[in-house]
Formats: structure tokens, C-alpha cells, sequence
């Protein structure tokens, strides 16, 4: 009851002293704009279930926080064994935004928004009707404007997850998309229509990929770290899969700098010749 009250005071700094365990206990999405500040201390809030109807032409926000923004800090919080279940049930031009900590983030000064945070569970959206669907396992989407994409950074974040989405116009980031990752690390299992990748879009500092499927059944790009043509540097793809009917590469569409893909399989089984099969980038 305590976390639940996080939203009767959405610009107050709160520190976790305990286990927080959600068994039994109804969640539902803190609703507003969080803009305080939250010290998870390395404790855990586990089993949260999250049961999502998208019924309105709208912007819907899905995960522990909805939307965060400027001066927000979320550090050192761990959120286990969580089911997050978003059913798109009618031709609505909505918008759903899902992460395993935060579905979307707006801020425009430069800072470490998330840190030493891990997700481990479930987030799946259902349904193919409306609008775009954007999935994280820490972050669903950061705004996109060039600016909040150089700010907007996660650090030390980990995932184990299992991710889907069947949407023509949906994403999946291992992480999150618009953000700049530093040493964060996904395994687990992802299949999308659309765009998708290991960690995110942006650029990516020794993050990880391992033991981990990635599938695009869409002529979209996959890849293993960053999608977007951003720099990756010493990130590392491990005993996975990533494989799609469009573009695949390994690490990143942008530049790489000791980068490696080891005991791993890339693979499109698009006959189109303008998609590209690259084992690091294709930049």
C-alpha cells in the first residue's frame, strides 16, 4: 500500500527499506507524470501483475510508472517476477507505451534517468488494431526529439524477459527506445512485427545480449544491439538468435568499436535484395 500511495505525491523523493510483494494484490499503473525521485536501495518489488484494456483513442501508459519526466532519478530498484498483459480490443488510433519500469519518459536535461535497475517477467501486448506499440524492458519510449535522445540515458540496468508484440507498428527494446545505454544487459525472449532490438536504438556502451531469441516477423531491421544508426562500442551478442524477413545484423545498423558476436546465429529469410545480413553492423 505504501508504493501504491506513490501516486497521491508524484514530485516527492521516496526511499524503499524492505521487499515490496504485490501477490494477491491488484496494481494498476501510477496514472500522472512522476516527477520526484525514487531510491529503490537494491530491494525488490516483486510479482506485480498488470492486466491493460486499451479501449480509447488515446496515449496509454503501461508499467510500475507511467510516464516519468524532468528531474526524475529512479535508481537501485528491482522489480521480479512481473506480467505485464496490454489487450488492444477495438480499431482505436491509441498509442500504448509499455516498460518494465517506466513506459515513457520526457525530460530535456542531460542526466542518468535510470540506474542499477533490473526487470525480470512478462510484458506482451495483444492485438493488432490502433496505433503505434512501443516495449521496453526498462523504458518503453523516451520522446524523440534529438535533444532528450542525447540526455536521456539508462546505466547498469539488467533484464530477463520474455517481450511480444503482434502489432504491424510495434517496437521492442530489450531496454528502451531513445535511450542511451551504458552497461546494461538483456536475455530472454522477443518477437515482434516490427522494428526490434537486443538493447535500444540509440547509442550503446558495453551493454550485453545473451542466451536470448530475437524474432521480427516483419520486413523490418533487427539486430542484436541498437537498430538505429548509432555508435555501439564494446558490446557483445552471445549464444543467441536474432532473425527476421527483413535486414539483421548482429550488434548495431551505426559504426562499431570492439564489438563481437559469439556462438551466435543472424539470419533473414527475406529474398529481397535491398535487406542486409551483417554478423556486426552494415554501416
Amino acid at each position: 500500500q505504501d508504493f501504491i500511495a506513490v501516486r497521491n505525491r508524484l514530485n516527492a523523493h521516496y526511499r524503499q527499506t524492505q521487499d515490496i510483494d504485490f501477490e494477491d494484490i491488484a496494481y494498476s499503473t501510477i496514472p500522472n507524470t512522476f516527477t520526484g525521485s525514487y531510491e529503490g536501495n537494491g530491494f525488490k518489488i516483486k510479482n506485480i501483475k498488470i492486466q491493460y484494456d486499451s479501449n480509447s483513442n488515446a496515449a496509454h501508459a503501461v508499467g510500475l510508472f507511467g510516464s516519468i519526466a524532468n528531474p526524475v532519478v529512479i535508481n537501485n530498484l528491482h522489480v521480479e517476477g512481473a506480467e505485464y498483459v496490454v489487450n488492444s480490443t477495438t480499431n482505436a488510433s491509441d498509442t500504448i507505451y509499455v516498460g518494465g519500469i517506466a513506459a515513457f519518459i520526457s525530460t530535456s536535461s542531460p542526466r542518468d534517468v535510470i540506474s542499477n535497475c533490473s526487470f525480470q517477467g512478462s510484458i506482451s501486448v495483444v492485438g493488432n488494431t490502433g496505433g503505434g506499440r512501443y516495449l521496453g524492458g526498462i523504458v518503453g519510449r523516451s520522446e524523440s526529439s534529438s535533444s532528450a535522445v542525447n540526455n536521456n540515458r539508462i546505466q547498469n540496468c539488467t533484464v530477463n524477459a520474455s517481450m511480444s508484440c503482434a502489432h504491424i507498428s510495434s517496437y521492442v527494446f530489450g531496454i528502451g527506445q531513445n535511450m542511451n545505454a551504458t552497461n546494461c544487459h538483456f536475455s530472454g525472449e522477443k518477437k515482434n512485427k516490427n522494428g526490434c532490438s537486443g538493447i535500444s536504438n540509440s547509442s550503446c556502451t558495453d551493454c550485453s545480449v545473451s542466451n536470448s531469441t530475437i524474432v521480427c516477423d516483419g520486413a523490418s531491421v533487427i539486430s542484436g544491439i541498437s537498430n538505429g544508426n548509432m555508435d555501439a562500442t564494446r558490446c557483445t551478442v552471445s549464444n543467441s538468435t536474432i532473425s527476421g524477413i527483413g535486414t539483421a545484423v548482429g550488434i548495431s545498423l551505426g559504426s562499431t568499436s570492439n564489438c563481437s558476436i559469439i556462438d551466435s546465429t543472424v539470419k533473414s529469410s527475406s529474398t529481397n535484395t535491398s535487406h542486409l545480413v551483417a554478423g556486426i553492423s552494415n554501416f
